[in-house]
């Protein structure tokens, strides 16, 4: 045989034959005589060999079929933390795993924002799903939105416009907020009774308004008899033309009633300016001696105009609400918006 089919005979003996010695890492044949790291056709990947016994190469791995392929008998063997194993696993028995899948997670618990369920190396894990937070504040022109990686985003809604309860007021939202512009003057009032001045519905503007024309004129706004234009104190006026069945008087007229002032304070027989503790609800206080952008808010219960107008920040349908976990706003005890404190939802 000539030098060359000698070579060749050997190359192809030594290829062949089956690596009965250690080999670290373990790519191919037995280990140490073992059928550990060979089975059939197939070797397991991320083995060594180590005391004539084929193991993981990786700490706290153990050699078996992934879980989804347990029940298949040709399942490709191989070296698998814990979680990817299936449940009775040998080597895995004192190893916590709380789940394989994302549906052996149990549900969170309902908060401000949705959470999907995720399985991340056998622990359970929440992810924050998009879309809108489940609480939201009507009329703050804003929307609380719920990003997917967490975290919520406050972002511009033009459409949650705020009702201030008032005819003689345009409700709309502007990047800065809600505002309440005042109509024009003249404009009708709702059903068409009265005028909007100055951004308050009156009685009347023009002679033909009032309805007994022959024995009442339109003063300041108001029908009244013809009596309270004649410059004379008369019937039940409480001072000149003014007071009584008359429109209501100005500051330090005479008054009986605080009905009779234009402040709506009547206070030692004349009528005083309104203050924010003439225990009123009076000049621009929605309530008494409260609300309005002078007053300090009102508490729950009291009539609003605006969420301002209550110290809860909640006015709907002219009152001031108690606060809640579901009024997308971040008052009463707790520590953020329907989250922490007494609420029932922690605060992510």
């Amino acid at each position: 045989m000539s030098p060359r089919k000698i070579a060749s005979a050997v190359i192809a003996t030594v290829w062949f034959w089956p690596a009965f010695a250690c080999e670290s890492p373990y790519t191919f044949g037995d280990c140490g005589g073992t059928d550990d790291c060979y089975e059939g056709a197939q070797n397991i990947p991320g083995t060594i060999c180590k005391d004539n016994q084929c193991k993981c190469q990786i700490p706290d791995q153990v050699i078996c079929c992934h879980f989804r392929e347990v029940d298949n008998p040709d399942c490709k063997r191989a070296c698998r933390y814990c979680w990817d194993c299936s449940e009775g696993t040998k080597g895995c028995e004192d190893v916590e795993v709380e789940c394989r899948l994302p549906s052996d997670c149990p549900t969170k618990p309902g908060g401000v924002c949705e959470f999907g369920p995720a399985c991340a190396f056998g622990k359970c894990d929440y992810l924050a799903l998009g879309g809108d937070a489940k609480t939201q504040k009507l009329g703050d022109c804003e929307r609380r939105y719920c990003l997917s990686g967490g975290g919520i985003e406050v972002i511009p809604d033009l459409g949650d416009i705020e009702d201030d309860g008032n005819d003689c007021t345009i409700d709309q939202c502007w990047e800065a907020g809600p505002t309440h512009e005042a109509r024009p003057d003249g404009s009708g009032c709702a059903g068409g009774r009265g005028y909007c001045i100055a951004g308050k519905c009156v009685e009347c503007m023009y002679q033909s308004d009032c309805a007994t024309t022959e024995v009442e004129v339109c003063s300041k706004h108001k029908c009244v008899p013809s009596t309270c234009i004649d410059d004379l104190r008369s019937g039940a006026e409480t001072d000149i033309d003014c007071g009584g069945p008359c429109a209501p008087c100005d500051d330090e007229k005479k008054c009986v009633e605080d009905a009779d002032c234009g402040s709506g304070a009547c206070t030692g027989g004349k009528c005083a300016a309104p203050t924010t503790s003439d225990g009123r609800a009076n000049g621009t206080e929605t309530g008494v001696d409260c609300g309005g952008p002078d007053a300090k808010p009102c508490g729950d219960g009291a009539r609003c105009a605006v969420h301002a107008d209550c110290s809860s920040d909640v006015c709907l349908n002219s009152t001031c609400q108690a606060p809640s976990c579901r009024d997308g706003t971040k008052n009463g005890k707790e520590t953020g918006v329907d989250c922490g404190g007494d609420c029932s939802i922690a605060c992510e």
